[in-house]
């Protein structure tokens, strides 16, 4: 029960738009249950807010593990193509 506490806690904090202590707190939550996939996706979406790419793809891999439904697979795995691409423009545009 304190994962789903915590994970509307989480989400208020994402709705005001402070995804760092958003994304604390989905981590809190992850600490008490990591099979809370829930938390994966909504630690997910407050990444996607900072542009934090490459730990996106770890989220996704995580999330992955848990062996979520097929079409929760299929968007996991569009959103960590879509952080690759994005990936490699930063690193194309950087040098």
């Amino acid at each position: 029960m304190i994962p789903c506490f915590c994970g509307l806690f989480c989400s208020d904090l994402f709705g005001l738009g402070n995804y760092e202590e958003a994304i604390k707190c989905y981590d809190k939550s992850l600490e008490i249950d990591p099979e809370y996939f829930q938390a994966w996706m909504q630690k997910i979406l407050a990444l996607k807010k900072l542009k934090k790419y490459d730990k996106i793809i770890a989220c996704v891999y995580e999330a992955l593990a848990l062996g979520p439904p097929m079409d929760m697979r299929n968007k996991l795995e569009e959103i960590k193509n879509l952080c690759i691409r994005k990936l490699r423009v930063q690193n194309e545009t950087s040098f």
